[in-house]
This record gives structure tokens, C-alpha cells and sequence, in this order.
């Protein structure tokens, strides 16, 4: 993962304490990328005596100008880097075109990024081998319409610095990658994390009341309430537009509207359907397993992860490395589980044990009741373990696999090759919040934000 910031005043030029508010929030996301970082500032700013003072304790490598027009909004971006694909210098970000007019920050990978790139052969010599840098030359290939080309999970921010500033802010279809935004009346705030954008100093600090009844009403926080009053998640398949008249959503992907195209061309046979579900999933986990840098895979000894485990050790040259969370309390532990899937798959497996411990509720950005929640949280404490800085998570890929009746005793023998397991009941996630919103705002419901 990588952490993202920046913000876009609606109008008069950047302040210093633009810049240094997204150098904290960069600062307050260190952890999502540790390898490297980046800063993009308008030229007029550096102009600016008290910039030139804050920025001069950094190297100036890592600070990129893009030409700023007179009078108009401008915007300050910064990303902090985790390497994954192409590990040099080439792929740090803010990444910019050719004429320095647009630049992109991105989280998150685009698996088709090869072939989106294959298309751009005419736009211009690509100086990487990033799947960011396709995010750009798409952009200028084929205007806002490139989000819908994307095939992956990303959280990005594109800026167009003239003629006409502007900022598209863009998540993947399933929300999978984070990213928050706060407006007010001088300029657009946002952040891979919550903290981030609070760390900024340009947000105030203060609970949200209504996140915290429909917390104590459902369980979590549904989308796009926050903890923090007035921060919003950016709803999944949505694109925000980021203008001097401010901040418009739009939706480019709906699972509804999907759904009724799956269903038109769906398989009529149990066998065509088994078939067509295992190429989906050998095609997705392959995609997933694009990487320059070291790959890891979070294994809990259940049905879904022990199908993500067996599809993606196929095959492979190298074993493949596996990392399970251990507890004190055996009830919640599965590290007996896991240790027979990845004797199964000769894994390189790894054990991290965590001691018990509890965080605030409003340290976090969406919580959630779940025990698929806190062991996702407590499983990155231990993510640098096996020396993998990315790994695969197979969490509610139970749900579509399973046995249709689930009964005490043994999974069948060969079900997606991992032989006779024992079968352990799991608790649901609580109930969906409403009806996400559509384009007239933020609105107050989303989806469930587990």
C-alpha cells in the first residue's frame, strides 16, 4: 500500500501552510510507504520565502514544480511510496507528463495495466515500468473516461494544472483502497487515512455524533461517515470532480447495473459455472501476484484462504510465503488450521503471536464489530514478518465457495484441492447501512464499512 495527501485551494494561491499540512499528513502515513516519497508545489510558490524556508530542509530531488497559472485554484500533492512494481526512483510519485501539466499520486495497483499500457504505445515514451505512470498517459489519452479502463484496486488523484486547474479523485469499484475528503469553503482536503487528514491542522478534530449512533446502532461505520466530523470516504466506484466551484460526485460503476449484465451471458450449466468461477479466480489471483518486490499471502486456515493459498502456490518456482496471526485465547487463534494448509502447499510459513490490546474507537477511521475486522488490524502489526511488504487477504471469499450446507465435520475431499480440512463455524459481519448515495452528495448511509 501507499499513502496519499494533498489539498486544492478553491481560490488565492498556496500558503505555507498548505505545504505543510500535506508534509504532515505524508509524515502521519509513513508506514504505508516507507520506501520512498514525493512532494508536487506550484512554481509560483516557490517564490515564496517561508516555502523556500520548509522546504529547503528536504533533498530537492523529492520535490517536483509544475507551472501554475495566475489567479487560478491551485493544488499541492505528496505521496508516500511502497515499492511493488518497478523499485527505482523512476516510479516515484507525484508522477507528471511530459509537459508537466498533469501529474497523478496513486495507492493501490492496476492489474491491467500492461495492456492499457500496449494501447498507449502512441502517447508518448512511457520513463517507467509503474502501473501509475499508466494513470497519467491514460489521462491524457482518453480524458476522465480512463477510470472506467481500470481493472484493479486503486484510491488515486489526478491533476490537470492548466488551462483549467482541476483535481479527479477516483476509487476502485469495491472501495477497496481508502480515501478521504474534507471541504470547506477555501479548499479540498484529502487522505488515505482519516488521522492523516486530521494531522493536516486544516480539519478540526472533532467526533462525529452521527457516526457514533450508527455505530452503536449497526456495529460499524457505514460509508461515507467517518469518525471525524465532516471527513467523508470517497464512496466506492465514484469519482469526485474538484473545481473552483468545489466538489461534484459521480458514480462510473454499479454493481446492480453489473449484475444484470453477468446474468445475461451467466453459464446455464452447473459445469460451465464451475468452470468459468475457477479461470475468474486462477485469472484474478495471477493478476494479484504481479509484483517486483516480495509477495506474501495472509492465511487463516479457512476455506477462503486456503483456496487463495492453493491457487497461488501453483505453478510457482519459489514456495510461496504465508503469515498467520496467532492469539493467547485458542478460541480465536487458527494457527492449528493454518499449519495444515501450508504443509498441504509447502509453504514458507510464518507465525506471528499477539498479545491482547484495544484501540480507541475514534483512533480508527471506520470501525467495526467484527472479528474479520480486529484480526485484519491485528494481522498488520505483524505484516513485516515474513519480509514480504505486500500480501494477498482472501477475507469473505467464503461466502460464493463454501458448501452450500455447511455441517459439522470435513470440507469434501477436493474442494479447490485442499483435501479433507475441518469445517469451523464462523460469525456473520453485522447488517448493511442504507443505500449508498448516488450523485447529489455525500449523503449520510453507504455501504457497511467492515
Amino acid at each position: 500500500m501507499c499513502g496519499i495527501a494533498g489539498t486544492f485551494r478553491l481560490t488565492g494561491s498556496v500558503l505555507a501552510e498548505d505545504v505543510s499540512a500535506v508534509l504532515r499528513m505524508l509524515d502521519a502515513q509513513i508506514r504505508r510507504g516507507p520506501d520512498d516519497w514525493g512532494l508536487l508545489v506550484p512554481d509560483s510558490a516557490l517564490a515564496d520565502a517561508e516555502i523556500r524556508r520548509l522546504l529547503e530542509r528536504y533533498d530537492p530531488a523529492h520535490v517536483h514544480a509544475y507551472p501554475a497559472v495566475p489567479g487560478a485554484p491551485a493544488a499541492v500533492l505528496g505521496s508516500r511510496r511502497l515499492s511493488i512494481i518497478d523499485l527505482s526512483t523512476h516510479g516515484r510519485m507525484p508522477m507528471g507528463s511530459d509537459d508537466g501539466r498533469r501529474w497523478v499520486v496513486q495507492n493501490g495497483e492496476i492489474y491491467n495495466y500492461r495492456e492499457l499500457r500496449a494501447e498507449l504505445v502512441g502517447a508518448g515514451a512511457f520513463r517507467s515500468a509503474t502501473d501509475t505512470e499508466v494513470l497519467v498517459r491514460g489521462w491524457e489519452a482518453w480524458e476522465d473516461g480512463v477510470t472506467e479502463r481500470l481493472r484493479g484496486m486503486f484510491a488515486f488523484a489526478l491533476f490537470e494544472a492548466a488551462p483549467r486547474p482541476r483535481l479527479l479523485l477516483g476509487r476502485d469499484r469495491f472501495g477497496i483502497k481508502p480515501l478521504y475528503c474534507y471541504e470547506d469553503r477555501t479548499r479540498v482536503v484529502f487522505a488515505s487515512e482519516v488521522r492523516a487528514i486530521v494531522a493536516s491542522g486544516l480539519v478540526p478534530d472533532e467526533a462525529s455524533p452521527e457516526a457514533l449512533g450508527r455505530f452503536l446502532e449497526l456495529g460499524s461505520v457505514p460509508a461515507p461517515l467517518t469518525t471525524v466530523k465532516d471527513v467523508r470516504a470517497l464512496p466506492a466506484g465514484h469519482v469526485a470532480h474538484v473545481d473552483a466551484s468545489g466538489l461534484r460526485l459521480s458514480r462510473y460503476w454499479s454493481l446492480d447495473a453489473a449484475v444484470d449484465a453477468a446474468r445475461s451471458s451467466a453459464p446455464h450449466t452447473r459445469a460451465n459455472a464451475v468452470d468459468s468461477t475457477r479461470a475468474l479466480l486462477e485469472n484474478a489471483v495471477k493478476l494479484h501476484l504481479v509484483s517486483d518486490a516480495p509477495l506474501g499471502v495472509f492465511l487463516s486456515g479457512g476455506i477462503d484462504s486456503a483456496g487463495l493459498v492453493a491457487l497461488a502456490a501453483s505453478g510457482r518456482e519459489r514456495p510461496l510465503t504465508t503469515l498467520t496471526v496467532s492469539f493467547d485465547d485458542a478460541r480465536l487463534s487458527e494457527a492449528r488450521y493454518a499449519r495444515l494448509i501450508s504443509e498441504r502447499y509447502r509453504t514458507d510459513h510464518h507465525e506471528v503471536r499477539v498479545a491482547g490490546g484495544r484501540r480507541g474507537l475514534l483512533g480508527l477511521s471506520s470501525p467495526s464489530l467484527s472479528r474479520d475486522a480486529r484480526r485484519r488490524a491485528q494481522a498488520h502489526v505483524g505484516a513485516a514478518a515474513p519480509r514480504s511488504p505486500r500480501a494477498l487477504t482472501a477475507r469473505g471469499g467464503r461466502r460464493p465457495v463454501r458448501p452450500a450446507r455447511p455441517r459439522s465435520g470435513a470440507i469434501p475431499r477436493g474442494a479447490l484441492g485442499c483435501g479433507s480440512l475441518p469445517a469451523r463455524p464462523r460469525p456473520l459481519h453485522p447488517g448493511a447501512g442504507a443505500r449508498a448515495p448516488g450523485n447529489r452528495g455525500w449523503g449520510p448511509g453507504g455501504r457497511r464499512a467492515g
